[in-house]
């Protein structure tokens, strides 16, 4: 038992340790991969030696591999994008870099992407790199060109005002504005085209809320709301076309704290009914002013709508005042266009075109002091209105306060403009004055000296079916439209 304990106990040889053989194989396979790896870089070094590295950009442009001492073979239109776009809130303005001024040194852009020529090359494989864009700026045209943004990008602060939320007025409170940050503009312009991107987010300086203004916003609201309810409607052949109430908002435009309808908005929706109609329309602007006057007078109309072509009749006028303040031209051509262009005119069914022109018009429509009546011709009088040559000439007494006969009627002034501008307009259409009632109690003909003496008719403001027969006649036009028709 004793031999059996000592043999037991006897010491056993040792074995060497496992991990010096791992760590040897570990220390070859390093040694082998640095070895590959200054290889490999030796290799790029070679390879890429004077040129670009793999994955360097210069600004969008991807110029791995071109030299570094031959600029030529780079485009400046290669490194810029062809459109920028400064953008804030919703407002988007595209513009070229050219146009701003900015062009590409392609020769000092080389020089930054060799500057970033590091010793193990081999790395640019594992990632990308943007070199700036070396860029010169003519700030002459980048002040022109900033200048120009500037006008897109602000918003005015207003006070207490009056605002459309869907078809309904409501006044809104005061609030901010801001404009353009034109210092900061060109060091963010730079900055998007050196890192390849294509839109600036515009930088603005805010500006504060005004004072509250005294004005009673609250009275204007049914008066606007009353304008907007307006209908009004366009005939083109027998197709009738009525703008609906969220069309008509639009052509309400922020006046001061207020709103109010204008030519050019309601011209945008006349644009648009002739592309759905398909037709060029003879006197658009004219129109469209026709339709703004009639909704700020909340006086539901129906307008003519007059095509272009060689069958349609032009008539071009101009409007002048004398002796009265022009303030009143606003009001004297926004009557001749609703009263030209209104389907009981004298636009006869859509085929004469009244057209209102700056200069170069067939005849002008005066607003005269009456004391100034008789300069435009033995024909006029200090009381009544008529016309002379290339002048139509309305008194302006008349103009504010009718004629004893029609007040008597108890008719308005608005009605009252409308049958002299219609009256008028005929003699000078050709037509001369016409004395003749057809019947007891009927509508007098337009070309009446109404005021003057009835015939036992009664008062009329628009042309009778009659004379638009006698206008085809005159002007030798066929058979009249279906618009015609339907006065």
């Amino acid at each position: 038992m004793l031999e059996t304990r000592v043999k037991s106990g006897a010491s056993r040889p040792r074995r060497a340790p496992a991990s010096l053989p791992r760590l040897g194989k570990i220390l070859v396979i390093v040694i082998i991969v640095a070895v590959l790896f200054v290889l490999a870089n030796l290799g790029m070094n070679a390879l890429y030696y004077n040129r670009a590295l793999p994955h360097e950009y210069l600004g969008r442009l991807s110029v791995g591999g071109i030299s570094l001492h031959s600029p030529q073979h780079i485009s400046p239109a290669d490194i810029l994008p062809a459109q920028l776009t400064f953008a804030h809130g919703s407002t988007h303005v595209s513009r070229t870099p050219a146009s701003l001024g900015i062009s590409v040194d392609a020769a000092a852009a080389l020089r930054k992407v060799n500057a970033h020529w590091h010793w193990l090359p081999l790395l640019s494989l594992f990632g990308s790199h943007h070199a700036a864009v070396s860029l010169q700026v003519d700030k002459a045209r980048f002040a022109a060109a900033s200048a120009a943004l500037a006008s897109q990008f602000a918003r005015p602060a207003r006070g207490r005002h009056i605002a459309l939320q869907g078809t309904a007025f409501v006044i809104k409170p005061a609030e901010g504005g801001y404009r353009l940050n034109t210092a900061g503009l060109l060091a963010l312009t730079l900055a998007t085209l050196q890192h390849g991107t294509t839109q600036v987010s515009v930088p603005t300086i805010p500006t504060p809320a005004p004072a509250s203004t005294a004005m009673n916003l609250s009275g204007q609201l049914p008066k606007l709301q009353k304008e907007l309810d307006t209908p009004i409607s366009f005939i083109y052949h027998n197709q009738t076309i009525r703008p609906a109430k969220a069309d008509r908002s639009q052509w309400f435009v922020p006046i001061g704290a207020s709103m109010a309808p204008r030519p050019a908005a309601a011209g945008r929706y006349i644009a648009k009914l002739a592309r759905q109609a398909g037709i060029t329309i003879a006197n658009p602007r004219d129109l469209a002013a026709a339709a703004a006057y009639a909704v700020s007078k909340a006086d539901r109309r129906t307008f003519a709508v007059v095509p272009a072509g060689r069958s349609t009749i032009i008539r071009t006028y101009c409007t002048s005042v004398k002796d009265v303040n022009a303030s009143v031209l606003a009001g004297l051509t926004g009557n001749l266009a609703m009263t030209y262009n209104d389907v009981r005119g004298w636009n006869d069914g859509g085929r004469i075109a009244f057209e209102h022109v700056g200069r170069g018009c067939q005849y002008t429509v005066w607003l005269s002091a009456a004391a100034d009546m008789t300069t435009f011709g033995s024909i006029c009088d200090d009381y009544y209105n008529c016309q002379a040559g290339h002048s139509v000439v309305l008194n302006y007494d008349r103009w504010t306060t009718a004629t004893l006969p029609w007040n008597k009627t108890g008719g308005n002034i608005q009605d009252y403009r409308t049958l002299m501008i219609d009256h008028e307009t005929g003699h000078r259409l050709g037509f001369l004055d016409n004395p003749v009632c057809p019947g007891q109690g009927q509508p007098a003909p337009v070309m009446m000296q109404q005021s003057m003496n009835l015939h036992g008719c009664v008062f009329n403001i628009w042309p009778r079916p009659a004379e638009f027969t006698r206008l085809d006649q005159m002007l030798n036009l066929g058979q009249a439209n279906s618009i015609t028709n339907m006065r």
